[in-house]
């Protein structure tokens, strides 16, 4: 299932159906295209001449919704023994890919693989910007250094001028702060991020997925106590990391993979934003990104 967000633009899914074509995948599948964001039939034109000459299914949600209610939502509609969720973002980088995830999900005791994973933890980093200590004071020297090179990341990201805590409206900073710290868990947050996984219908159908309302309740379900890794793992099951030459690395082991804000991300097998943010960063932003995501074993 490939997630496309109207907001977004068709050129951004003509990126993905160019990895799709150009990649061979390894395994049949059927293409499950989310139409997300969509409020009239003349906004789907463009995109549907993209996907005109490929093989898919459209499903057309009713209201614009977050990614992973997304998903839940097509897998609802959309009963399957195996999904493999990609957000809009997402482009295969090689050769296999969709067979490598598939491989690594039939190893026995596994129940959730990605291409990318993270230990960082929102929580952890709030309190570290407040001066209020925690794991990453002992992973960052310079507390504003660090704030202002994550805030030059994300004004990248966004196309504007970096935005620090400082700067922000009072109130809008104490309500980011609060829910940044209910429901999610200090660093190390174990959890596979959900620009690009696998799983199977069984163990989806295990899970605890309350619908994501805001953007919080997105987080929270990717990175929080109540995750879908997280849940998985208490099922007994494994969360793997998956590389591009196909080799699996359980939670401890992660920031070796060099997926995801790790040396130069060798082993990426699906890129996102968020890849090519690190990708595309100088080396203080790549340092503050990697630490963020793996402390110490950056």
């Amino acid at each position: 299932m490939h997630l496309v967000w109207a907001p977004l633009g068709p050129g951004v899914l003509a990126d993905f159906l160019g990895a799709y074509r150009d990649r061979r995948l390894g395994r049949e599948h059927d293409l499950v295209v989310l139409l997300n964001g969509f409020g009239s039939e003349a906004e789907l034109a463009p995109f549907r001449e993209l996907l005109a000459d490929v093989d898919h299914e459209e499903l057309r949600l009713e209201e614009p919704v977050l990614d992973l209610a997304a998903y839940l939502e097509g897998a609802r509609r959309r009963p399957a023994a195996r999904y493999c969720f990609l957000n809009s973002y997402a482009e295969p980088l090689v050769d296999d890919w969709l067979a490598k995830l598939d491989s690594a999900l039939s190893e026995p005791g596994t129940g959730i693989v990605g291409a990318t994973a993270s230990w960082g933890s929102l929580r952890s980093y709030q309190r570290f910007s407040l001066g209020l200590g925690g794991p990453y004071a002992d992973v960052f020297a310079d507390r504003r250094a660090t704030a202002a090179a994550l805030a030059a990341v994300a004004a990248r990201q966004a196309g504007e001028e970096p935005d620090t805590p400082h700067k922000r409206a009072p109130f809008k900073h104490a309500r980011l702060l609060l829910e940044q710290n209910h429901g999610f868990l200090p660093f190390p947050a174990r959890h596979i991020r959900t620009n690009g996984f696998m799983l199977t219908g069984e163990v989806l159908s295990r899970l605890r997925t309350p619908t994501p309302r805001r953007k919080a309740d997105t987080y929270r379900l990717e990175s929080g106590r109540r995750s879908l890794t997280s849940q998985v793992l208490a099922m007994g099951l494994e969360a793997n990391v998956v590389t591009r030459e196909g080799t699996s690395f359980a939670p401890a082991d992660w920031p070796t993979s060099r997926t995801f804000w790790s040396g130069d991300q060798e082993g990426l097998m699906i890129a996102d934003n968020q890849t090519r943010l690190y990708a595309e960063g100088d080396a203080g932003e790549r340092m503050a990104l990697s630490r963020y995501a793996w402390g110490r074993a950056a």
